[in-house]
């Protein structure tokens, strides 16, 4: 573990090499260091220093730190600060450093009436910062009308890297927009822009949301003509767009790729080949190639796989995580470096790539998952069948492919959300909020963290519930047992010499079946048998002394009514003799 006091003595040292290695530090480790809120500190110090790679380093590492500060209303405070900082490139670094922390900001209303002050700053950098941000934390904001209003403002602006952050931001926030129609007019009006960058971003925007429609389709029918109409767009943009400046230069060939290998699987594998090819060639030019060709090369691999897909859901599932990385890849397209400096690495740190701390999530998410499968394996419930499919996922999990771990986050996802709508209700709304607030993760790590957290707590939900499921009846309350039951079916088996074990089954209105076991006693053939015996001898033998004793004493004493009494007492014999034998029968 790295030492916190020694990270503090360099940030206020001298040497700025040292300051450099704590920047480092801290952005790497700030999750993990036990005292946050001086940690923050550290960061807010870091950035009064003239040298901009410090200021790059703290003042990114404090969007990503946000969430873990205990103070969140003063941390709020020393991001606003930034944001108002007179040097610009702090202001940008700043705002993109805000949208990493939005979604943790305790005052939101705030922090848009901030985003929306950027989106008019001076500097071209900071307005594209701010669009950038709108986008990403467009679920988020309170007035999502005026921010959308906003950023069709934006995709307006004199400058061109604006235009360009601001039709990616539109993309993103097309989801999440309350009125949808409304939005799709809105992109429809810009396709007759007078600027053919507007126009040729308006079709891509709209190809982008016909991707998204395509994923959130009923039916195969509709899937296949939201994809086609994506294509349709994707190369209306392409004949819009400039030769620098084509921004479905590389979805257009991909997605086409994605539909023939999708409907047209077999013979199709020239084509699929052609198009990746192209989605190749639309890197070329651009310092960010190497970034380029392996996003090509992973969907190209994905596409492979693709191939064998033939469940409907799961196809819907693995365009969706195309979708995130297309649009991932759409930044590194072009190269804006002369005109902003610092822009190629910051679009670089957006193109996700699996870092150590991500790698050491995914073993302890397949542990869990395996103890998940184990609990559930052989209990004929509808999580065992869950606890294997969720077991596999996270086998899948890769320490070096991120599409590949984003197609699979997503198939894990589904498989968590059917586990939580089997839960008992107090633990099913805790952990089925933390499964909806995973698909709305924009960073690749939380949604792994998330993920854990989620198993590491179902393992012993489903325990707990499989081990009350097995309970006996008598476990349980009579009230309980007669308003859950629907019907009962009764089946006597054998248990065992001298008894017989009832099983009632019952099934409640949801359709589940909970098996109930009463051993009732029977008649023993050994000991309880030999006992019987026993005392219906004594009960014969006492009677026939009783009997005889009574006539001995009357024939003593009464001889002369001896021809009366004798017969009565013989009658009387026999009656408590037969009346003795029958209650041994019946006992």
């Amino acid at each position: 573990m790295v030492d916190q006091a020694e990270i503090h003595r360099k940030v206020t040292g001298g040497d700025v090499e040292e300051r450099r290695e704590a920047a480092e530090q801290l952005s790497d480790n700030f999750a993990d260091l036990p005292d946050k809120d001086e940690a923050w500190k550290d960061l807010i110090r870091l950035t009064g220093y003239e040298d901009s790679y410090l200021i790059l380093r703290a003042v990114d590492a404090l969007g990503s730190a946000f969430r873990y500060v205990p103070d969140k209303d003063e941390a709020w405070e020393d991001l606003d600060w930034l944001t108002r900082n007179e040097d610009s490139f702090v202001r940008w670094r700043a705002t993109d450093a805000l949208g990493y922390a939005f979604q943790y900001v305790p005052d939101k209303d705030a922090a848009w009436n901030d985003l929306h002050r950027l989106t008019w700053d001076a500097n071209g950098d900071v307005r594209s910062g701010a669009a950038d941000v709108l986008g990403s934390a467009f679920q988020y904001v309170p007035g999502k009308d005026a921010v959308w209003k906003d950023l069709i403002r934006l995709i307006r602006d004199e400058d061109t890297f604006v235009q360009w952050r601001a039709a990616d931001a539109l993309g993103s926030a097309f989801q999440y927009v309350p009125d949808k129609d409304v939005a799709w007019e809105d992109l429809h009006r810009l396709t007759g822009d007078k600027n053919s960058n507007v126009r040729a971003y308006a079709n891509h925007l709209l190809g982008r949301a016909s991707i998204f429609k395509a994923t959130e389709a009923e039916s195969e029918d509709n899937f296949e003509s939201e994809l086609k109409n994506a294509i349709d767009f994707f190369e209306r943009s392409s004949k819009e767009a400039t030769y620098y400046n084509n921004p479905s230069s590389f979805c257009l060939p991909f997605y086409r790729a994605f539909s023939k290998i999708t409907f047209e699987k077999a013979g199709s594998e020239g084509e699929v080949k052609r198009y990746l090819t192209e989605a190749k060639n639309a890197s070329e030019g651009s310092k960010n190639k190497e970034a380029l060709l392996e996003a090509v090369e992973n969907l190209a691999n994905a596409l492979s796989e693709a191939q064998k897909v033939t469940d409907f859901d799961a196809t819907k599932s693995d365009l969706k995580a195309y979708l995130q990385y297309c649009n991932r890849a759409e930044d590194l397209i072009g190269d804006a470096t002369e005109d902003a400096p610092g822009v190629a690495q910051v679009l670089l740190r957006r193109f996700p790539r699996i870092n150590d701390q991500t790698k050491e999530l995914i073993p302890e998410i397949q542990e869990t998952a395996e103890a998940v499968c184990r609990e559930t394996r052989g209990t004929s419930t509808p999580y065992e069948s869950l606890g294997m499919e969720v077991n596999k996922w996270a086998g899948e999990l890769s320490n070096r492919d991120y599409l590949r771990n984003e197609r699979t986050v997503s198939r894990i996802i589904n498989v968590l959300e059917k586990c939580c709508n089997h839960l008992p209700e107090g633990d099913k709304e805790y952990l089925c909020n933390i499964v909806k607030e995973i698909r709305e993760e924009s960073q690749h790590r939380d949604k792994l963290s998330d993920i854990l957290t989620v198993l590491s707590h179902l393992e012993p939900c489903i325990r707990s519930q499989l081990q009350i499921a097995t309970k006996p009846a008598t476990d349980k309350p009579r009230s309980y047992e007669q308003s859950s039951q629907k019907t009962d079916h009764n089946t006597t088996v054998f248990a065992g010499a001298g008894s017989n074990v009832t099983v009632t089954q019952k099934e409640k209105e949801s359709g589940d079946v909970t098996v109930n076991t009463a051993v009732t006693k029977e008649s023993q053939p050994d000991k309880q048998s030999d006992r019987s015996s026993k005392r219906t001898a004594i009960d014969i033998f006492a009677d026939i002394a009783v009997h005889v004793l009574v006539y001995t004493v009357l024939h003593y004493f009464a001889e002369d009514l001896m021809p009366v009494i004798a017969p009565i007492l013989v009658l009387s014999a026999l009656i408590i003799l037969i009346l003795i034998i029958l209650n041994a029968k019946s006992g």
